[in-house]
């Protein structure tokens, strides 16, 4: 983690800003009113438990973490440009298409929860950022910071951390914070990016 410790610095403190704007501020300056999207069997199915909260948190700790154990500067500004590209897609959708989410008003679920809806504004549900930020940041960390471990380790590994991108993606339901389509949505939006950074590198650096 104390490789390029001070461009990761940087990075995080950069991105961060982008993405508190992205997230919290472009959808108070929207002249749309927000949206309300048909629930589909998949919502129902995950119901409403707010104890997922506790899930739902996980993906701030990945974010700082994994990108910090990135070894080449490439990898480190392949995921910041990565980052910002979302940051520009998603806040586009959230300025002219805001979504509220389903989650319900005057709900009281615990500490953890109670704290995430009082930050957390309700009309930035689509695309969903959360997913496309795991999404993105697992398909990072198969590249840049698990491709040198023993490849069953590395396919355990990777197969773990799709895991986790599977019940975070279950959490941002059951917390209401998403419907489903969001979901789907952030999982295409992170995914295109990967790919985008893919061809970016190919045109930056040669090295394997």
């Amino acid at each position: 983690m104390r490789t390029h410790w001070r461009l990761k610095l940087t990075m995080t403190a950069t991105l961060a800003v982008l993405l508190n704007i992205s997230y919290f501020v472009l959808h108070f300056a929207s002249p749309f009113d927000a949206r309300a999207l048909p629930l589909t069997r998949v919502d129902d199915w995950a119901g409403f438990a707010p104890a997922w909260a506790w899930v739902y948190v996980t993906l701030y700790l990945a974010l700082v973490v994994i990108p910090w154990l990135a070894m080449r500067r490439v990898h480190i500004r392949l995921f910041a440009r990565g980052v910002v590209w979302m940051v520009v897609a998603s806040g586009l959708v959230f300025f002219l298409y805001p979504v509220a989410g389903p989650r319900p008003q005057g709900v009281s679920g615990g500490v953890l929860y109670d704290l995430l809806v009082t930050v957390d504004p309700p009309t930035n549900a689509m695309p969903s950022m959360h997913i496309a930020l795991a999404t993105f940041l697992i398909a990072f960390a198969g590249r840049a910071v698990i491709r040198r471990r023993p490849r069953l380790g590395r396919r355990l590994t990777i197969a773990a951390l799709w895991g986790w991108v599977a019940v975070l993606a279950w959490s941002t339901m059951a917390t209401k914070q998403h419907y489903f389509v969001d979901v789907v949505a952030g999982f295409l939006l992170g995914l295109a990016v990967h790919v985008g950074m893919r061809r970016w590198r190919r045109r930056v650096i040669m090295s394997p």
